[in-house]
């Protein structure tokens, strides 16, 4: 494992504090406020930190923790910790697996030996204690030669597939260290697991590997988690104070593919990417620019989720065609089923009106029956929980006991002066107004009942113009 495959922006040093006495471990975020690290690093009635960087650290510039309740840790070496004032844009995703004996794992974390300097190693599995009741740790891992000393590493994740599946909790002399697995840990939580928002997956969904996907330009620059809807606000960054138009268009025509060719439809075809792309643009309906901006929004989620090779439709309501990308997300051991809707207007205000409306005339319980069955006929035999994907397609049960959650993903693409009239000094302070604006327009506006009952998740893309943007895309499609 690489480096920079680590997830080193969600893991932090710890720092307890009583008085002159302090202890050092690393902790990492489970959710968006509250972090894990282990039990023994932490000093009764103490302040607690974390460090949101190693220069953080060495300027003592830290991030105040608070002790959680509510859960049996008494006979287990873990702790939950909680933001007081700040919120994590993203954290690790967790994973409940039974680990099997010379199974590769990664760690990462801060040895007190190499100050503020991380350590990052792979190891293996080498015994199973989970079966044994009064062993304190749940499996055990070999030590490795770049790291002599794990103090200040306890709390380290224990990483399988990316997923967390341990926290280091120990070193066992000069061979082994010990490590609590996240299944014992939740396990402990009880209700307080689903009170803290916590989540986690399991070894069929760690295992998935979607299919691959072009490079995408999009970054989240802004991701409002505090306020009903969540609102994502999209950039691709800019040069020389010049927006990156020409990147977006090239790496958008990458895309084609795999938003307009089912997996069935590229198996058919073979590995030839040229006839692939030529049926992708056949398939385009590339003299719609609304188009354009259901196509943003598969990008976005494809980026940004584990998904099941997706289906997107053209549905011709009241005479209109209205384009809508459908996805099944797996999250957590849950089942998601994302239907997506977008807008590409002039003004912000417009592209929302039609986006409400588009919403309206694509999000109702028959619509949702028929984007199932349609889903379900694609079934690839490669894809996991196949028998929960099959409960889709019975129609006897009603919609909410075939799947475990409806999203609805709305991509809104508007003209915007914070993209034409750039400044570096307040870009992101005037983006978070729009985004405020976007939110308030949204809540006030939708009335369709069902949309009321899910989560909704925005994304918003300003850009220079639409039509110069659209048009551009399309003479680099028709080359």
């Amino acid at each position: 494992m690489k480096m920079d495959d680590y997830p080193k922006g969600k893991i932090y040093i710890f720092k307890s504090q009583k008085d002159a006495s302090i202890r050092r471990g690393t902790c990492f975020s489970i959710s968006n406020r509250v972090v894990l690290t282990a039990k023994h690093t932490v000093e009764t009635d103490g302040e607690y930190s974390l460090f949101l960087s190693p220069d953080d650290f060495m300027s003592g510039v830290g991030v105040k923790l608070k002790l959680l309740a509510g859960y049996n840790n008494a006979q287990a070496d873990f702790v939950l910790l909680e933001c007081v004032d700040y919120e994590f844009p993203s954290y690790i995703q967790a994973g409940v697996v039974d680990l099997e004996v010379d199974e590769k794992i990664h760690v990462f974390g801060f040895p007190v030996e190499k100050d503020q300097i991380p350590a990052a190693f792979t190891s293996t599995v080498s015994c199973i204690t989970g079966n044994i009741t009064t062993a304190k740790h749940s499996f055990e891992i070999a030590q490795v030669s770049t790291v002599s000393n794990y103090k200040g590493m306890s709390g380290s994740p224990v990483l399988f597939n990316g997923y967390v599946v341990g926290m280091l909790i120990v070193q066992h002399g000069s061979t082994t260290l010990h490590v609590l697995s996240i299944s014992d840990i939740y396990s402990k939580l009880g209700v307080s697991f689903h009170h803290f928002r916590l989540q986690a997956s399991v070894r069929e969904e760690i295992e998935y590997m979607p299919p691959e996907h072009p490079d995408t330009p999009f970054e989240i620059c802004i991701d409002c988690n505090k306020t009903v809807p969540n609102v994502k606000g999209i950039d691709i960054g800019f040069e020389y104070n010049e927006w990156r138009k020409s990147d977006l268009i090239e790496y958008t025509k990458d895309w084609l593919i795999d938003y307009s060719l089912t997996a069935q439809h590229k198996k058919a075809i073979g590995n030839r990417p040229a006839k692939q792309l030529a049926e992708a643009i056949k398939k385009y309906p590339i003299d719609n620019q609304n188009a354009l901006g259901d196509l943003f929004l598969h990008m976005a989620i494809r980026q940004n989720n584990k998904t099941i090779p997706v289906i997107n439709g053209v549905y011709h309501i009241n005479g209109e065609l209205l384009f809508s990308c459908s996805h099944i997300v797996i999250n957590g051991g849950q089942i998601e089923l994302w239907l997506g809707a977008s807008s590409i207007k002039d003004s912000m205000d417009e592209a929302i009106l039609s986006v409400i409306e588009n919403i309206n005339n694509l999000i109702s319980v028959n619509e949702i029956k028929t984007r199932l069955l349609v889903i379900t006929s694609e079934i690839d035999e490669d894809w996991p929980f196949k028998e929960k994907l099959r409960k889709l397609a019975d129609n006897q049960l009603p919609i909410e006991n075939r799947v475990d959650k409806i999203i609805l993903p709305i991509f809104i693409v508007n003209s915007s002066e914070i993209i034409k009239n750039y400044s570096k000094n307040d870009f992101l302070l005037k983006f978070r107004e729009e985004i405020d604006t976007c939110r308030t327009l949204l809540s006030s506006g939708y009335t369709n009942k069902i949309v009321q009952l899910i989560d909704v998740r925005v994304f918003l893309y300003p850009v220079d113009d639409i039509v110069s943007l659209y048009d551009d895309f399309k003479k680099e499609v028709s080359k």
